[in-house]
């Protein structure tokens, strides 16, 4: 079994597997184990002589689906338990970064398959955000954002280190063990959302969240989806509706900074 996928256990009444050759995460109910329909999910070869034949008979006198179903209910006994699953971003493997970028990882510099990584957690297939970077910029160039940044009207100077302190750490928010938040604040029309808008989206581009306005807490927790990307929310101004929910959206905040996020509602 383990050459084509992993059997993850269960919960909740469906079985968990990770295939190797994607590394998608399939779950299929338990009561549907015996179907071919849905096991060729987790590998497409049915045929009479193919792999699902060998695993059944290997004298190749036909694929037994209840057999096969046995040895799945057996090999998934466990219960599964879905902090196990990681999303996009970057985070700390026993010892390893790990960047989660959609289609494959970046270990410590390096592209590894979803499907080949060995790890307790499970790393699974979906949107590519990013493609591998060899190219990283200079200590020079990468200067240049900092520079812009002193550029900015500050009440303080020491604003615009902070500001570009967090928008580099916000890449790699996932692997800190405290995770910064920045909060910039000013009267309507002195440049929030331009900031926003031209210098931090531009520069994260696909790997950050940008939800509404008038978003909710709920609204940017079921967003995030359990990865670990930075949120750029740009609230609306005073006497809105949407600010209402601003206890909930600071309180969602304080969680994701010390990594309760992940306990509190997945836990």
């Amino acid at each position: 079994l383990a050459r084509y996928f992993r059997c993850l256990g269960r919960n909740r009444g469906e079985a968990y597997f990770h295939t190797r050759r994607r590394g998608a995460l399939v779950h299929i109910p338990l009561t549907l184990l015996s179907k071919k329909e849905h096991l060729q999910i987790l590998h497409p070869d049915t045929a009479p002589g193919g792999w699902w034949a060998t695993l059944a008979n290997p004298h190749g006198t036909g694929i037994s689906w209840d057999w096969i179903s046995n040895r799945l209910h057996e090999a998934t006994e466990d219960i599964f338990k879905m902090t196990a699953v990681r999303g996009l971003g970057a985070s700390r493997d026993e010892g390893r970064v790990v960047i989660h970028v959609g289609d494959h990882l970046i270990v410590d510099g390096g592209i590894v398959p979803l499907g080949e990584f060995r790890s307790i957690y499970v790393y699974d297939q979906r949107e590519t955000i990013l493609r591998f970077v060899d190219n990283p910029l200079s200590d020079a160039e990468a200067g240049q954002f900092l520079r812009l940044a002193r550029m900015l009207r500050w009440t303080r100077p020491v604003f615009a280190d902070l500001f570009a302190g967090w928008v580099v750490v916000a890449l790699i928010c996932g692997a800190l063990e405290w995770r910064p938040h920045i909060w910039i604040t000013g009267a309507a029309g002195a440049g929030k959302s331009f900031i926003a808008e031209h210098i931090i989206i531009p520069l994260l581009r696909r790997f950050g969240i940008y939800p509404a306005s008038s978003s909710s807490e709920a609204g940017i927790r079921q967003t995030l989806e359990g990865n670990a990307l930075p949120v750029v929310y740009d609230e609306a101004e005073a006497g809105t509706k949407a600010r209402d929910g601003r206890k909930e959206i600071i309180e969602l905040m304080s969680l994701a900074s010390s990594g309760e996020y992940k306990r509190h509602y997945k836990g």
